[in-house]
């Protein structure tokens, strides 16, 4: 929306706006760059607590002085958390306000990025099952590889790995009223999921932003092994193709676009059929390449047209 709003291209260098993140030879980096996962600073160099992340102006100046583990737009990665800092920087820079103001002024209290008071108080609280419990792919969806699973089981278990490093620094609980009022760009969002497929219908409705501007959105801008997740994703500009990470029903592969979220929820839209569809469980589930219970929802939905 910020883009569209302010004329912004996504080839165009992200030190045009934000002088200071081209240090360590990021003077090439391109906001496509840092909506499709390719920036190369998917991990924060050293620890920070839940207050300091709390900060997005502390946390983009931190982003900015650190060197790429890659070249920017040579590799992807899915970025966790620091995604939120790096594309917040750009709403914030040319609206002065954070993600979660800018999305309350546009959308009102249909989703939360710092949420509060009642809001939190009658969220549901987010429950996990044992590790045992971990299951890897779906049903009717095609096998993951043995090697890619035995990447995937290593690099959970080990506490340097890049995904542990992306999605666990700060150290947080999202049932901690602490994290959900920090407004976390890229996670900790409180919404129902009515709210949040309304979101997604209001996208490919035309009402949020010019149904050109979506398609470009959405085009495919990288496909192959994640540096962090050690299997298949795909990326448009934020939003999450059909892939090994993102799975769906094959009716709907070829025109869904959204975003599954840590412990079974999605969002996703298909801009063709106009459907907008949304899970959101309380209990988590360890299904790093798709959640068999949203996956048998959206399998529904297409075997009803």
């Amino acid at each position: 929306m910020v883009a569209q709003q302010r004329g912004h291209g996504a080839d165009e260098p992200v030190s045009a706006w934000w002088p200071e993140f081209a240090q360590h030879d990021k003077h090439e980096t391109t906001l496509s760059d840092l909506m499709a996962h390719r920036a190369g600073l998917p991990v924060l160099e050293r620890p920070v607590s839940v207050a300091q992340a709390a900060d997005p102006v502390a946390m983009a100046d931190l982003l900015a002085r650190q060197s790429p583990l890659w070249r920017p737009g040579t590799e992807h990665g899915y970025h966790a958390l620091t995604f939120g800092w790096l594309v917040g920087e750009f709403v914030r820079r040319h609206t002065g306000m954070t993600v979660g103001e800018f999305t309350r002024r546009r959308l009102g209290d249909q989703l939360l990025i710092g949420a509060s008071g009642a809001a939190v108080r009658e969220a549901a609280r987010i429950s996990s099952p044992p590790p045992e419990q971990r299951v890897w792919s779906v049903e009717n969806a095609p096998p993951i590889p043995d090697d890619t699973v035995a990447e995937m089981e290593a690099a959970i278990g080990d506490s340097e790995s890049l995904f542990i490093r992306a999605s666990s620094n700060p150290v947080a609980s999202y049932n901690d009223p602490e994290v959900l009022a920090a407004g976390w760009p890229a996670a900790g969002l409180v919404a129902t999921a009515r709210d949040l497929a309304n979101f997604y219908g209001d996208l490919i409705g035309g009402t949020l932003v010019a149904p050109g501007f979506l398609r470009e959105a959405i085009t495919e801008r990288v496909r192959g092994c994640d540096r962090v997740l050690r299997l298949e994703s795909a990326f448009g500009l934020g939003y999450m193709l059909p892939s090994q990470n993102f799975v769906v029903p094959e009716p709907a592969q070829p025109t869904v676009f959204g975003h599954p979220g840590a412990g079974g929820s999605v969002g996703l839209a298909d801009l063709e059929h106009k459907i907008a569809f949304a899970f959101v469980p309380n209990l988590r589930r360890d299904w790093l390449a798709g959640d068999r219970r949203a996956y048998r929802l959206i399998a529904a939905v297409y075997d009803a047209l």
